[in-house]
């Protein structure tokens, strides 16, 4: 299991977690972005949803080309 997968299963929903699964999203491994889009959206059931859904929105603004980023809003927006 990656640490992306498994910070989403810890629920911890912190400013840095969540910057560093953001961070994830621009990885070049493929898995580790899918790790951390999937850790984001479990984060995203949980109480820090529209922080999350926020920080998403404000990474997509510096990275318009992430389509993981983009699969990751779609993901906390309409779900999966």
């Amino acid at each position: 299991m990656c640490a992306a997968n498994a910070l989403g299963k810890l629920r911890q929903s912190d400013e840095a977690t969540i910057n560093d699964l953001l961070s994830a999203l621009t990885d070049s491994d493929t898995r580790v972005r899918l790790a951390a889009s999937e850790a984001l959206i479990a984060l995203g059931e949980g109480p820090a949803r529209a922080a999350i859904i926020e920080s998403v929105r404000t990474f997509l603004d510096e990275h318009t080309r992430s389509e993981d980023a983009l699969n990751t809003l779609w993901g906390l927006v309409v779900g999966e």
